[in-house]
């Protein structure tokens, strides 16, 4: 008897999980600008759970992302980061830092506050990442539409689905 309802109970719990979990590369397109989309996927597994919206570059990949104030790489196709040399288009300067602890350990360079501004005014940028078995991958980010998709992703907190944008530029998907 045990055993039914453990067999039960695992059975639905599987269901009930395959229906409520949604990968970021099944989750629909609610916003396009230029080589950036926004899809909208749940915060967690709960029903009840609040939708977030995750910026993507050039929607064949999920490497490079964005918050509404933070742009992510995962460096992982290139086996890990130690430092990096970034060209923001918009400024003459080439910039070197070394990988913060939490980047290295992560695999996932971080832009943050003042370089998350600076690409909301640049064009696009290169990037040098220098490995930990000292290769070296290169990698460059067009940045069209990138400051639509983060206007959007301010003016939608809570990102459904049918979400009507106050963004000028841009394809709002499914309103």
């Amino acid at each position: 008897m045990f055993k039914k309802v453990f067999a039960v109970f695992a059975l639905l719990l599987f269901l009930t999980g395959c229906a409520r979990a949604q990968t970021l590369q099944d989750a629909p397109i609610i916003f396009s600008s230029g080589h950036w989309i926004v899809k909208s996927i749940p915060n967690d597994t709960t029903p009840s759970s609040p939708m977030v919206c995750v910026g993507i570059f050039n929607d064949s990949t999920t490497a490079v992302q964005a918050s509404h104030d933070t742009l992510y790489i995962d460096t992982s196709p290139w086996g890990g980061v130690t430092s990096i040399a970034v060209k923001f288009w918009s400024r003459d300067v080439v910039f070197t830092r070394e990988a913060s602890i939490i980047e290295q350990r992560s695999g996932i360079i971080v832009f943050g506050d003042a370089s998350y501004r600076e690409l909301l005014h640049s064009s696009g940028l290169r990037m040098l990442i220098f490995t930990p078995q000292k290769r070296i991958g290169r990698l460059q980010i067009l940045l069209d539409g990138f400051a639509d998709v983060n206007d959007f992703m301010h003016v939608s907190t809570k990102c459904p689905h049918t979400h009507t944008s106050n963004a000028t530029q841009g394809t709002v998907i499914g309103a």
